[in-house]
């Protein structure tokens, strides 16, 4: 279970040998936390299809507001100084970001949709780090 990939097959699975070794479908449901009706579920999909079968499907979402045009252009963007394109920063912040693909993009996201996309593109957040320089006197003030 820890090297598996899928934790939803794995728990399929489970579920199918725990009925297997003669265990009643009320026990391994509550067990799993799910309802029995989807332990027999499970059963009839296995028999369908094997364990294949038991995978999630494929699912539809919402399309994403980024399109591959403002993908592009958010990407563009984060080579871009922010200041250099007329903003009052010298480096990006999620707000300033969802500001400016609104302002040119005519593209309303929220900040998680920014920061997801910001991932997918291979950005990672870090504090900036501030590093003051040795002084000088420093031996002489020690003395």
């Amino acid at each position: 279970m820890r090297t598996a990939r899928d934790a939803h097959l794995a728990l399929r699975v489970v579920a199918l040998l725990a009925l297997d070794r003669g265990m009643r479908p009320a026990p391994v449901a509550a067990s799993l936390r799910v309802t029995r009706q989807t332990v027999y579920n499970w059963v009839d999909r296995f028999d369908a299809g094997g364990v294949r079968a038991l995978a999630d499907r494929p699912r539809r979402g919402r399309p994403s507001k980024l399109s591959l045009p403002v993908r592009r252009f958010l990407a563009w963007s984060m080579l871009q100084p922010p200041d250099e394109l007329g903003y009052p920063s010298v480096s990006w912040t999620v707000p300033l970001l969802r500001e400016h693909l609104r302002h040119w993009a005519g593209v309303r996201v929220s900040g998680v949709t920014v920061r997801r996309t910001l991932r997918h593109l291979g950005y990672v957040w870090k504090r900036p780090r501030y590093v003051l320089q040795p002084d000088p006197d420093r031996a002489r003030k020690k003395a």
